[in-house]
């Protein structure tokens, strides 16, 4: 792969602007959803007189004052009631500008919508172009992105293990992506882990998440000169029964007891060992 350091800090960069762009894009898209909600309280009136009544019923009523005999007060009524149907006319050009000023706006906002879609679409490529760099470069650039796959395993019934998946600020997750070769991503919104690597690491990504949601949680109970014997030079036989039986293990010190969490066959073998010390 040419230059690997390269291709992945430009995309990196290309990323930031992308971010920075829907950022502003948000804010924009905010302001006109103000400006949209503000308008549309304000509408003008609405005409009385449809458009295409306007010019018949001024004609009518002028020929009416042209070809009647009437007192002044009729003819004054009638003159009235052309300036009010003219201004009319006047409504009808307010109620065009307020729709059209809310067109602009609603064509204003698909447009940005249009572009946020499609910038998120890319950010999401530029992540997984720079997930697969990450990748290749903890495998010592030993392969090319396109040789790496993508898996994903489904959290639905397992949310509660995503704590033990992660570990305390993220160290166990980190671990084993770099035991593996793995990136590991947890997707809450879709409520999946995802998993990037080569296939024998996906695979081994896979086997030890699959244990983790197969775990189980047992108590065993022990006497004084078990504890004695299990905590010595810091703990060393605990943390050996961790390592070579792949569990988790707290002492429960006040209960004479230590809590076992992994699979039931690891669990029976820890079971085993400590009988036997």
């Amino acid at each position: 792969m040419e230059n690997p350091t390269a291709i992945l800090e430009m995309i990196r960069q290309r990323r930031r602007n992308t971010e920075s762009e829907i950022e502003l894009l948000r804010v924009d898209i905010t302001r006109l959803d103000e400006a949209f909600v503000n308008l549309r309280s304000q509408p003008p009136p609405r005409p009385t007189v449809p458009a295409d009544k306007i010019d018949s019923d001024i004609a009518r009523l002028e020929h009416k004052r042209n070809t009647e005999s009437m007192s002044l007060p009729a003819e004054k009524k009638i003159l009235k009631d052309i300036e009010k149907i003219k201004s009319m006319r006047r409504a009808h050009e307010d109620v065009k500008l307020f729709n059209k000023k809310m067109d602009d706006l609603r064509a204003k906002k698909d447009t940005n919508y249009d572009r946020l879609r499609k910038l998120r679409d890319a950010l999401t490529e530029l992540k997984i172009a720079e997930s697969k760099l990450i990748v290749c470069e903890r495998l010592g650039g030993a392969v090319e992105p396109a040789d790496l796959v993508e898996d994903s395993i489904s959290l639905e019934g397992n949310t509660d293990k995503i704590g033990a998946i992660v570990g305390k600020g993220g160290g166990t997750m980190r671990l084993k992506e770099a035991e593996y070769g793995v990136s590991i991503d947890i997707d809450r919104k879709e409520n999946a882990i995802k998993l990037m690597g080569t296939q024998d690491g996906v695979e081994k990504a896979k086997i030890w998440i699959g244990n983790i949601f197969a775990a189980e949680e047992h108590d065993i109970k022990i006497n004084e000169d078990l504890l004695r014997l299990l905590i010595v030079r810091k703990g060393e036989r605990l943390k050996q029964i961790k390592s070579e039986f792949g569990v988790r293990v707290n002492l429960n010190r006040d209960e004479l007891s230590i809590t076992v969490n992994g699979v039931i066959k690891s669990i029976n073998k820890v079971k085993g060992h400590i009988a036997n010390l």
